[in-house]
């Protein structure tokens, strides 16, 4: 029974939440307000680069920990590569949307 009102109350919640983002506020709703703040923080800037980087860590983490154990890396590393090459292309692409916005 606990688990069913748990639910409940998390659907209201957020029913409720959903409801008071669409208030305009100007020409605006609150919602567009909230992403605008986000989209110009420069805490998600620093987010943004924390995360690539933790990625990138463990991808070589994992190439390194396979050449350890003596499993044939090159196919692996080049995928590794590519995908390093692609993260820093969002990062990027995330940081120029950002300096657009402000």
């Amino acid at each position: 029974m606990g688990d069913l009102v748990f639910v409940v109350k998390t659907l209201v919640i957020t029913v409720a939440l959903v409801v008071l983002m669409q208030i305009k506020v100007g020409s605006r709703t609150v919602e567009q307000h909230s992403l605008a703040w986000i989209h110009q923080s420069v805490f998600v800037e620093q987010l943004q680069e924390v995360a690539a980087g933790a990625v990138k860590a463990g991808r070589k983490g994992v190439a390194m920990m396979s050449g350890m154990l003596g499993i044939k890396t090159a196919q692996f590393e080049s995928r590794v590569r590519n995908i390093d090459s692609e993260i820093e292309k969002i990062g990027s692409s995330a940081l120029s949307t950002n300096a657009e916005i402000k």
